[in-house]
């Protein structure tokens, strides 16, 4: 052997690997309809890498420079790294959701995507699946769901995900369909500082969220989520909870008084109050009023007039109706001490409303949390029966 078949070993074997892996994801072992949902996309990966080791080959043989082969080689295998990592997560939540072991959560947070898909005209057809904590990674296009909450309380933070998503997706109107508004906004606001951009992303997936998902975004994200003792800590990419707090809620803020009824007015003065105080107990030397509120403010105000544009996913005052009214039917079987009814409903509801009417009934009700939950679960489900073909992913029997 000599260093030219040296470099070829390696490259036979990251091929090798790359097979494995798509007989893997291909496999009919796996469910049918959850193998689908990838098969496409991991496929296309696979192949695109198939291809460039094909090439390198080539280079290889033709006696290129072996230092510029094996940096290239380096480059395709940490490439293949992150679609080897993806196989894996997918194959684990594959067999986790067909095994049943999410409680069906996965099929809600489905739903919830795939309005938000068809709503935004951004396309994403792929599943969630459960990992360490929720996120979304471009390679395949999978969101993740934290295990192991199999509840419906953590949720709404999806809409984050797809924020994400849809920062990267989101296509200006022909004839500018090749701009992508978002984008150009946020690295406007940021110039050239690269945390900055980091943390606007973030901004925006958040604002995303309260946009698409309304108060329960914010419920969830604040009071599962954030910890008053690490309100005013950040990374390298995320800004703090403080600032995260204060940019949903006065987004929310701002969505709500575009309404004639400024509907959200009462709960953002609940969550702020709940916040502040915890801020106040747990941190008495530390205060809001530290931020940086007037850069968050004319960020808010950057970023909103792009989102906007995605009106059709905007959870407006009507739908936060259809979620008070069954607030206020489990909030008379809570007080009353009775098992949570399952109200009258059309299959056209978005899950959406669901998640905001429990949230609204732990605002009122914390200790009753897991009542609230198996009912909201258990309409969620009857929804979804209901009309059993939205769910591209397919239904459990």
């Amino acid at each position: 052997m000599n260093t030219k078949n040296f470099l070829l070993t390696q490259i036979r074997s990251l091929n090798d690997n790359l097979n494995s892996a798509k007989g893997i994801v291909n496999s009919p072992c796996l469910r049918g309809d959850l193998r689908d949902a990838v098969q496409v996309r991991f496929s296309a990966l696979i192949e695109a890498r198939r291809e460039s080791l094909s090439q390198l080959r080539g280079d290889v043989q033709n006696d290129l420079p072996l230092e510029t082969t094996w940096n290239s080689y380096l480059l395709l295998q940490n490439d293949c790294a992150c679609i080897f990592r993806e196989c894996l997560a997918f194959l684990e939540g594959a067999l986790v959701r067909g095994a049943g072991l999410d409680d069906e959560i996965c099929y809600v947070a489905d739903d919830l995507l795939n309005e938000m898909s068809d709503q935004t005209e951004i396309k994403w057809s792929r599943l969630t699946i459960l990992g360490e904590r929720e996120f979304f990674d471009q390679t395949a296009e999978i969101i993740r769901l934290r295990f192991p909450d199999f509840s419906i309380w953590r949720l709404p933070i999806v809409a984050h995900e797809f924020g994400h998503l849809a920062e990267q997706e989101l296509r200006d109107l022909p004839p500018r369909k090749n701009i992508y508004p978002i984008r150009v906004k946020i690295e406007a606001l940021a110039g050239k500082e690269a945390r900055k951009k980091a943390f606007l992303q973030e901004f925006f997936s958040d604002l995303f969220g309260v946009y698409a998902m309304g108060p329960a975004f914010a419920c969830a994200s604040i009071l599962l989520m954030f910890n008053p003792l690490k309100a005013f800590d950040m990374t390298a990419d995320h800004p703090s909870s403080a600032e995260r707090v204060y940019f949903m809620l006065n987004g929310l803020a701002k969505i709500s008084s575009e309404e004639a009824t400024n509907p959200y007015q009462a709960i953002i003065k609940d969550l702020r109050k709940i916040w502040y105080e915890s801020i106040s107990e747990s941190k008495p030397n530390l205060s809001h009023t530290d931020l940086d509120e007037k850069k968050l403010d004319n960020w808010i105000e950057g970023l909103y007039p792009e989102l906007n544009k995605m009106s059709a996913i905007k959870y407006s005052a009507s739908d936060w109706l259809a979620a008070t009214g069954w607030f206020g039917a489990w909030d008379v079987d809570l007080k009353a001490d009775r098992n949570l009814r399952m109200p009258n409903f059309e299959p056209n509801r978005s899950l959406r409303d669901v998640l905001n009417a429990a949230w609204l009934c732990r605002m009122n009700h914390p200790d009753k949390d897991k009542e609230i939950s198996n009912a909201a679960r258990s309409l969620c489900m009857a929804i979804l029966k209901k009309r059993c073909t939205r769910s591209k992913s397919g239904f459990p029997k």
